[in-house]
């Protein structure tokens, strides 16, 4: 970062006030670093299982480096940066349901999508049947996170604009703005806790257990 001088980060520039650090939906903030934590827990210890009994799962490991790089880098930010101004020369831009933003945060998790689809395809073909549980679970987990942190932040980030027809005070707008950060966050990182935690059992059980924990 300092070689860079912070312009690996996309927000490497930004300047905030301390006390912000403790809010839930900062990037870089207390709430996300440890998440980001979580994030490499999980690779480092699918890679440990991966070495240890499944071959042809290396494509998980790779996923959760890259999730991990993801958001504690925001790549996502530089793909929305080049991106979206050539969305906004489309007729997406004359529509007021969802942001122009939200297409290119759809279209960048698809390509992810369809890559890690790719990537495990040979693993998931040619491994054995626990290498398949192994993949098809962490598989599930992902869907889940996914729910949190696509589509429920969809639908938080264009809630207000839905609701503008209720003539909603600041007290209220606040409580729903709030309540949505809170379910996206606390959704996402709890999802992220589980699947760490499930990781480690996987990883500090003997393989005769291991069948039966995947």
């Amino acid at each position: 970062m300092k070689i860079s001088s912070g312009s690996l980060w996309f927000y490497g520039q930004r300047y905030i006030h301390q006390q912000d650090l403790f809010n839930l939906t900062l990037d870089g903030g207390y709430f996300e670093h440890y998440q980001y934590i979580l994030l490499l827990w999980c690779a480092l210890l699918s890679t440990l299982v991966s070495l240890r009994e499944f071959k042809y799962t290396f494509s998980i490991p790779f996923i959760y480096t890259f999730l991990f790089l993801d958001d504690a880098f925001s790549f996502h930010d530089y793909f929305h940066k080049s991106f979206i101004p050539i969305l906004k020369k489309t007729f997406l831009s004359n529509q007021d349901i969802f942001r122009v933003k939200d297409f290119s945060e759809i279209i960048f998790w698809v390509i992810i999508l369809i890559v890690c689809l790719l990537l495990s395809k040979n693993g998931y073909q040619n491994g054995s049947k626990a290498s398949k549980k192994f993949i098809s679970n962490n598989f599930k987990f992902f869907l889940i996170l996914s729910f949190f942190g696509s589509f429920v932040d969809l639908i938080n980030s264009n809630i207000m604009n839905w609701l503008g027809f209720l003539n909603l005070s600041l007290s209220q707008s606040w409580v729903i703005k709030n309540v949505g950060n809170f379910i996206e966050e606390i959704g996402e990182i709890t999802v992220i806790a589980c699947i760490c935690i499930w990781l480690f059992r996987l990883a500090s059980n003997s393989k005769s257990k291991l069948k039966e924990l995947i």
